[in-house]
């Protein structure tokens, strides 16, 4: 299963199904083991005015809050308890659900359980909605689907925000990348125009996307080629818009990424 960050989904064509939403009340929520039988689904988990103690198969403990998001992946086990009630109105509110890939391969977001704090007020209603769609129109699939992107989407955006802060040293050097229409200059020509070291720019770079600042432009390159085959435009002509100099190497570098042809992918999307 690929792993991607919140920060990587951000620019990622993903999809989710299988969407099961459910909220417990303190009344019927105290302790929950899985151990022993992995997790057939991802979980998002919305902590209102209770703390969880979570205690995974390797021993790590986490203590998540009220207001925090709890993500715990397929194949993930664990147990919790939850205590620090606040209140009658204390509960959780669970989103199980499967991710994919653009190509279907399945996705997810750590390799084992994470505790997201976002600082956002918006979760609250966000996931009450769920809650609220489970009971009164839970066959609403498209609705379901909608409503877990708007959180994911959230959460993305945040995790984005948060990096944009951490490397905005580097932040001329990303766009500059992103840019096809730039002229081309090397890493170390960006690394000066960012007035960081060519091996401390590479270093950051790759914190920031998970890749080598070449495999990130050649990746962007890719993706708005993606988006050109969807046009009557010839293969020269969108190697060209995409920022690639050569059509054989732009046909090259395709495949090598996508596992087929331009016009293969074109045609693989006139007969989905």
């Amino acid at each position: 299963m690929e792993i991607k960050s919140l920060s990587e989904l951000h620019g990622l064509n993903y999809s989710v199904d299988d969407i099961i939403s459910i909220s417990q009340t303190k009344d019927v929520m105290s302790f929950f083991n899985c151990i022993g039988s992995p997790k057939p689904t991802h979980l998002l988990l919305y902590l209102d005015s209770c703390s969880g103690q979570y205690t995974q198969k390797d021993g790590t403990k986490l203590t998540a809050k009220s207001g925090d998001i709890v993500y715990c992946p397929i194949g993930s086990e664990y147990t919790v308890s939850f205590f620090d009630y606040n209140g009658d109105d204390s509960c959780t509110i669970g989103i199980n659900f499967m991710m994919f890939g653009e190509s279907g391969q399945p996705l997810a977001l750590a390799d084992r359980v994470t505790i997201l704090r976002a600082d956002n007020a918006n979760y609250h209603s966000l996931f009450y909605k769920m809650a609220n769609l489970s009971l009164t129109n839970p066959m609403s699939f498209s609705a379901h689907k909608s409503a877990l992107y708007r959180i994911l989407t959230e959460l993305t955006e945040f995790s984005r925000r948060t990096y944009e802060a951490k490397y905005s040293i580097i932040s001329k050097g990303i766009a500059y990348l992103e840019d096809d229409n730039a002229q081309e200059l090397s890493i170390k020509e960006i690394s000066k125009m960012c007035n960081v070291s060519e091996i401390y720019f590479r270093k950051l770079f790759k914190e920031y996307s998970g890749m080598s600042p070449n495999e990130y432009k050649i990746n962007s390159r890719i993706i708005k080629a993606k988006r050109y085959l969807q046009s009557d435009l010839s293969v020269s002509e969108i190697s060209e818009h995409a920022g690639f100099s050569d059509v054989s190497y732009f046909v090259k570098v395709f495949r090598e990424k996508t596992g087929l042809t331009p016009l293969q992918y074109r045609k693989s999307l006139n007969n989905s």
